[in-house]
């Protein structure tokens, strides 16, 4: 019997707890067995929820060799910090983590250390570092031929491009971790974010058939409690895939289900999917309904401090106003949104969308000057993230300007 083993057991004995009741409902009698008798060895996950249902700290149930002690109880620390949304504390107790774990014979633990490292720099927007960190971790991964830790390395490595906003190779990382996680039905949770994201990254880029592939599968997929927030996600994305490909009444009636589950997950993406079912209203002519909803979305942002989804919001507020005529308005709500976001790496892709409507406002009325002025500044920005959609619909927006004045100088 291990160290490990020993004591879960002796703990759930004098707790006098059953293997059932130990097992909860993530793991199974027979595991928590193996699990006591040495035949089985859990990873850092499992034994920190077996340590949570004993009362113990994870460093408890680690082998007494020091290094190893410390450095689990420094990686504890960055977790616990990390989901208080201390990432700076997160990042230190990584670090010092992985100074005591790397003279040690436990992979799993130093792996654990450096993605740890890699998700709180994420976290605190330092994405240079992290790709650095998570390089680091894929290398490290490769040397010890774990074919999960590669797709996790993978899967962390795309969602630093895709907060980087660096899209196709967000797309292909997000690729490389579904591959090696396919082979292994214990990473299906992360397996099935993957695929999540993968069509968010197709979404980007204007790949509307892939990203509604990838949505579909994981809303089939998730269709469970265990799964709610994932399918919530899965939802949201399926839903306004369908509007994007002209069937806004489906893309309508999949955001509603997806609401009522998210209204009794504690209203989990609720906000976004308001957001989403405003926009799809508007375009549905639903004008008073469309107001409505999307003034209550920007006082939901606003609570919560996201002014780049408040950004998000006025630009579809304004591009309502321009759809039933009220210029003045429409023009005012996409100035105001431009105001609102800094103009950093993180918002380009929002500043560019505003900018872009800026100029079908000016179009609108008449100012094919300030139109083309606009239009530049948009390609600018989305040529920045590589957002091959949107430099798509905004060089159409060039051609349609481009003809409207020769129309008015023949007419001259």
């Amino acid at each position: 019997m291990n160290s490990a083993g020993r004591k879960i057991r002796l703990l759930r004995l004098e707790l006098r707890l059953s293997q059932s009741d130990l097992a909860g409902s993530d793991m199974t009698r027979a595991f928590i067995s193996q699990l006591e008798t040495g035949k089985a060895l859990p990873s850092l996950r499992t034994l920190s929820i077996i340590a949570k249902r004993l009362g113990r700290p994870l460093s408890y149930f680690l082998d007494d060799t020091d290094c190893i002690t410390t450095g689990a109880t420094e990686l504890e620390n960055s977790l616990q910090s990390y989901e208080l949304g201390k990432y700076c504390d997160a990042t230190q107790s990584a670090k010092r983590a992985i100074s005591d774990l790397v003279s040690s014979e436990d992979p799993d633990l130093l792996f654990q250390a450096r993605i740890a490292l890699a998700k709180s720099t994420i976290a605190e927007k330092a994405y240079e570092q992290a790709w650095e960190h998570l390089y680091d971790a894929l290398e490290f991964a490769v040397l010890t031929n774990n074919c999960s830790d590669i797709g996790t390395s993978f899967y962390w490595l795309g969602c630093c491009a895709y907060l980087s906003e660096e899209f196709p190779l967000a797309k292909r990382h997000f690729a490389q971790a579904i591959q090696r996680l396919a082979v292994r039905k214990t990473d299906l949770y992360l397996y099935l974010l993957s695929k999540l994201y993968y069509g968010s990254s197709c979404l980007r880029l204007g790949d509307l058939s892939a990203a509604l592939e990838s949505y579909a599968y994981v809303y089939r997929k998730t269709n469970t409690s265990e799964f709610a927030r994932t399918h919530i996600d899965a939802g949201l994305g399926l839903g306004w895939v369908h509007h994007l490909l002209d069937d806004s009444k489906k893309g309508y009636d999949v955001l509603l289900a997806t609401r009522k589950i998210s209204q009794t997950n504690q209203q989990y993406r609720l906000a976004n999917i308001n957001h989403n079912l405003g926009v799809i209203s508007s375009c549905l002519g639903q004008d008073a309904k469309a107001i409505q909803i999307m003034q209550d979305c920007i006082t939901q942002y606003l609570e919560r401090g996201d002014l780049l989804s408040v950004a998000s919001m006025l630009e579809e507020v304004s591009a309502h106003h321009l759809r039933f005529g009220r210029i003045g308005e429409a023009r005012r709500n996409a100035q105001e949104g431009l105001k609102g976001i800094a103009n950093n790496q993180c918002a380009n892709l929002q500043r560019g969308r505003l900018h872009r409507l800026l100029a079908k406002i000016a179009m609108a009325d008449g100012l094919h000057d300030e139109a083309r002025h606009q239009v530049e500044i948009a390609v600018v920005y989305f040529q920045a993230v590589h957002s091959h959609l949107e430099v798509e619909d905004t060089l159409k927006l060039h051609h349609d300007l481009h003809t409207s004045n020769l129309t008015h100088e023949d007419k001259g």
